[in-house]
């Protein structure tokens, strides 16, 4: 995250996913973090970027899956670092923490081998990472939020993204771009979204849905 969204750039984004299940969940995340921090306070929209970023790369190469897992936390935390001075540790890993856990949910939801895997990976890697407190913490509080929420409105976006041509980060680097031209006309097209983050793109893996409880256990026993 080389640089803060300004406010146009954030309302952009956030009109063009307005009631999207997605950025719902990542604005609730992002929310739950911001809450509980002192120094570092960002939006859902930036969030919604670091995280889009990691899905895209995933989509367009699960191959790389074990790599793609195991630096995850790195990159993200570096990613989140950039947002800031003085970041204090603990800030920025209540961030990586609720990133990583949405991605583990969100493509846990995806009927698709390669999202049960790459969840699995992502699981481990977290668990590598954060105290086991800590994940039980957001275990408990994600599961009940997708479950109030919706859990199946989730699934059916995630699905319709991992079987579709079309990228987060393209999406969002339109809207930006939009912004951009129509603040400045006659400016041109820019590369935007590349000053805002450094780009590298079910049930059955949860042992049920959220509604009855989510086993996040399962994910580690299978990955084991």
């Amino acid at each position: 995250m080389q640089r803060r969204l300004n406010i146009k750039e954030r309302e952009s984004i956030r009109e063009r996913f307005d009631g999207d299940m997605l950025y719902r969940l990542v604005a609730d995340v992002t929310r739950h973090c911001a809450s509980r921090v002192h120094v570092l306070r960002l939006t859902p929209e930036e969030v919604l970027l670091e995280l889009s970023d990691v899905l895209d790369g995933m989509k367009e190469d699960p191959d790389r899956k074990h790599y793609l897992c195991q630096t995850t936390w790195d990159m993200l935390a570096y990613e989140i670092r950039g947002a800031g001075i003085d970041v204090p540790d603990d800030e920025m890993e209540m961030y990586v923490q609720g990133v990583m856990m949405t991605l583990i949910v969100c493509l846990a939801l995806v009927d698709a081998a390669a999202c049960r895997t790459l969840a699995m990976g992502l699981m481990m890697e977290l668990d590598n990472h954060a105290r086991q407190s800590e994940i039980t913490s957001w275990q408990q509080w994600i599961g009940t939020l997708v479950c109030r929420m919706g859990e199946d409105g989730l699934r059916v976006r995630m699905n319709r993204y991992w079987s579709g041509d079309s990228y987060l980060t393209d999406e969002i680097h339109e809207v930006l771009e939009a912004a951009v031209c129509k603040e400045e006309p006659g400016r041109g097209m820019m590369p935007v979204i590349k000053n805002i983050i450094n780009t590298g793109g079910g049930p059955a893996i949860m042992g049920g849905s959220f509604s009855e409880g989510v086993e996040f256990n399962n994910l580690k026993e299978v990955g084991q």
